[in-house]
């Protein structure tokens, strides 16, 4: 179970604890619909009945309803706004110490997904960087491998071409040394004459 998860399951049981303990001695519909646990239509009671916004019980309940995740009525922001309007107008009330517990709750849980959707965003970047890196890093196998195949072929090209040159260099001085016993011969027969006949 990762550590979210595991979390917002305490959140859950927390917010289930609270709102048993809210519940006792109610009589509206808003009080009906959020003892039976239709936190839907609890909320819509509570936004039809303006008298019910100074009621610190049902602020409070109200909240509740909203706080609980798996209901068609979760809206964490609005149970922090109901929260902040409790506290601020009725500082005193007997749900204080537990608006004040579950405030901080939302406000954590609501930092905790925010970070999670930074990281998770963070590391979709660095998933997308590393599936960049391994294509530059298969092109430039592909490249060293075709370097290295090039490589291969310049090398057997020069060994081919420095063979053919010492060849040609032996033949050189062949036809060099050739060449020299033909001016000597040739010089043989053109000597002058050093006895003065």
């Amino acid at each position: 179970m990762t550590g979210r998860r595991a979390y917002g399951l305490r959140v859950h049981a927390a917010l289930a604890t609270i709102i048993v303990f809210a519940a006792a001695g109610c009589s509206s519909v808003f009080d009906r619909s959020f003892n039976a646990g239709r936190y839907d239509e609890a909320v819509r009671a509570f936004a039809a009945d303006s008298a019910l916004h100074s009621q610190p019980g049902a602020l409070y309940r109200a909240a509740l309803a909203y706080a609980t995740p798996g209901h068609p009525a979760h809206d964490p922001a609005r149970a922090r706004d109901l929260l902040g309007s409790l506290l601020q107008r009725f500082p005193g009330n007997r749900h204080h110490r537990e608006a004040v517990a579950m405030y901080n709750l939302l406000e954590s849980t609501d930092r905790l997904e925010r970070d999670g959707a930074r990281i998770e965003s963070e590391l979709d970047s660095l998933r997308q960087r590393v599936v960049e890196l391994e294509r530059r890093l298969t092109e430039q196998e592909a490249t060293r491998i075709a370097v290295a195949s090039t490589n291969v072929v310049l090398r057997d090209s020069l060994d081919r071409a420095q063979r053919m040159l010492r060849v040609r260099e032996a033949q050189m001085r062949a036809l060099q040394d050739e060449l020299r016993g033909l001016k000597q011969i040739d010089l043989g027969r053109i000597a002058p004459d050093t006895t003065g006949r």
